[in-house]
């Protein structure tokens, strides 16, 4: 038993150590990798028949190890991939979060400063999943089906991380609307007759509810932009999440 639980423990570090030093390897060198092994899986069969077969004759003791040794084989090489492919997704959407952090400096783009409400997203956004298009560009010999799995997954973490950082501005600009409300209040209980201020020359929307608006906005493009990939938002249930939150921040804005 002893010996037992020793051998599962070694295999179990190895293992993890095989893992570990995947997360050493590049992208580019990861997703040839995948290729290299599916180019393989599909030769085998065709290997097998076309030349063991015909070198050791049907039925042979010998053969019938091979085949079985050659069927371990393929399926081991096989139950690795997906776990390739998790590496592969999240080393992509690593590339594409920085870009992501721009979206914490919206508030600053309208606290106090009279811009006008805004039309379109902004700059930022047409950037965001630049590096994950340019990467797979690179790779277009890779099959059409670890593709579209490493973008949906890739998407999945990237829209999580920007559900995450939006939600966190949302916050942040309610407790500040909070905060000046409750200081007209007290301004307008010290003067009483007092008429609240009129609208900046930015218009009659309130700071606030500009940056709600920009948000959404740049979610909107965000979607367009993922359909560049050919995925459609509809099928990224963090985008959905994403923009819900959106949409529930910018249904309060009064135009």
């Amino acid at each position: 038993t002893v010996q037992t639980s020793a051998s599962g423990t070694e295999a179990g570090g190895e293992a993890k150590t095989a893992a570990d030093s995947l997360h050493s390897f590049t992208t580019g060198q990861l997703i040839a990798l995948v290729s290299d092994s599916d180019a393989l899986l599909k030769k085998l069969p065709g290997f097998m028949a076309d030349n063991v077969e015909r070198c050791l004759g049907a039925a042979t003791c010998s053969l019938l190890q091979l085949s079985d040794g050659m069927l371990e084989s393929r399926l081991s090489l096989k139950q690795r991939l997906p776990g390739l492919g998790s590496i592969i997704s999240t080393q992509l959407s690593q590339d594409c979060l920085q870009q992501l952090e721009q979206a914490r400096a919206v508030p600053r783009l309208y606290r106090h400063t009279n811009r006008e409400v805004p039309t379109q997203a902004s700059a930022y956004v047409g950037q965001v999943l630049r590096p994950l298009h340019s990467s797979l560009e690179e790779h277009t010999g890779v099959a059409d089906r670890y593709r579209h799995q490493w973008s949906s997954d890739a998407l999945q973490k990237i829209c999580q991380r920007y559900h995450a950082i939006v939600s966190d501005v949302l916050v942040t600009v309610k407790k500040a609307e909070d905060s000046l409300q409750r200081l007209k209040r007290t301004r307008r209980s010290l003067t009483p007759g007092a008429s609240p201020a009129a609208g900046g020359s930015g218009g009659s929307m309130s700071d606030e509810d500009k940056i709600r608006v920009q948000l959404s906005l740049d979610v909107q493009l965000f979607g367009k932009e993922m359909e560049k990939l050919d995925l459609k938002p509809k099928d990224i249930p963090a985008f959905q999440d994403l923009k819900a939150l959106v949409d529930s921040a910018n249904a309060s804005v009064s135009s």
